[in-house]
């Protein structure tokens, strides 16, 4: 299956995300019973966030995720977490047990990335599957906070890392 590229003017482009996501928690619902969606923060956020507001959920069978968290508690400007409860999650009426944010201001980034992983797993099952990642890249070419040539790329194994110095 090759990519679906859509250059257009940004509200054609979040009218089209309102309508991927809405199409693919409803096949993801029909398959497997249950929708898992990650989230990142930067400006996909800003303005990804309200759009999703618009779509329908259903909040007993979607999980939330993030791809990268800063290490910050969710009350900080900083959060990708705290940046889509603001502009979308909180209006929405997701449960909290639909909302797995990563535990960004635990003193040990380690054990939080562990627990996340953990996290995956217990929600997801042993092998965890993501329905739908959203990402946008950062003017220095980062995903998810995976910057290129970064060691952390060639991680094999865990299922989430703390931020590490290249």
């Amino acid at each position: 299956m090759s990519p679906d590229v859509l250059v257009a003017p940004i509200k054609q482009l979040l009218d089209r995300l309102a309508a991927d996501v809405s199409v693919e928690a409803a096949h993801a619902r029909s398959r497997r019973g249950l929708f898992a969606m990650a989230l990142p923060g930067g400006s996909v956020g800003v303005h990804g966030f309200p759009m999703l507001a618009s779509v329908l959920f259903d909040w007993d069978a979607t999980h939330i995720f993030w791809v990268d968290e800063r290490a910050v508690p969710a009350s900080s400007p900083e959060s990708n977490f705290g940046l889509a409860d603001s502009l979308w999650l909180r209006k929405s009426g997701a449960s909290l047990s639909s909302l797995h944010p990563m535990h960004a201001d635990s003193p040990d980034m380690n054990v939080a990335a562990t627990a996340y992983g953990d996290e995956l797993v217990r929600i997801l099952g042993k092998t965890p599957r993501l329905d739908l990642v959203l990402l946008g890249v950062g003017p220095d070419g980062h995903v998810a906070s995976l910057f290129p040539g970064h060691r952390a790329l060639s991680e094999g194994h865990l299922l989430a890392l703390p931020m590490l110095v290249a």
